[in-house]
């Protein structure tokens, strides 16, 4: 499978009611941000496997985290179903986990369909802010 670029997702992302199929996230804005020097004005954060926006829905205070693959993983759809499957007996003893959907039909690009993470969107320190601190720290994590 080819996967899109970056940039590809950047451009239809701008229209959520288009370019999604799941409709919470068809009724979605993508988090605003100053302009970007490369002409951007919403939040996202790419990873070695893809790039993670922030959609806010219009008519409520929900908002998404939306993971788009830019990679391939083998047996992607297999692994998400594990670990959502994972996750779910182990959150009444380790509740720091959010719960998420793997969707098949995620994002259109380029009149194709591609798989989505989507799952609540949790305020907070993220992983790398979280290590690079414990790593500055001389009492450790």
């Amino acid at each position: 499978m080819h996967w899109p670029l970056p940039t590809d997702y950047i451009s239809v992302i701008e229209q959520p009611s288009r370019c999604f199929y799941d409709a919470d996230l068809q009724s979605c804005e993508p988090e605003s941000i100053p302009q970007t020097s490369l002409g951007h004005n919403f939040w996202y954060a790419q990873g070695n496997f893809g790039l993670v926006f922030k959609l806010n829905h219009r008519a409520s205070q929900k908002s998404w985290a939306v993971k788009c693959f830019t990679r391939g993983i083998s047996q992607l759809r297999k692994r998400y179903k594990r670990l959502a499957v994972h996750l779910r007996r182990i959150r009444r003893t380790c509740p720091y986990f959010v719960e998420f959907e793997y969707l098949e039909k995620g994002i259109q690009v380029d009149n194709s369909w591609y798989p989505i993470v989507k799952m609540e969107w949790v305020q907070g320190q993220t992983l790398d802010e979280w290590v690079k601190e414990c790593l500055q720290s001389t009492d450790g994590p």
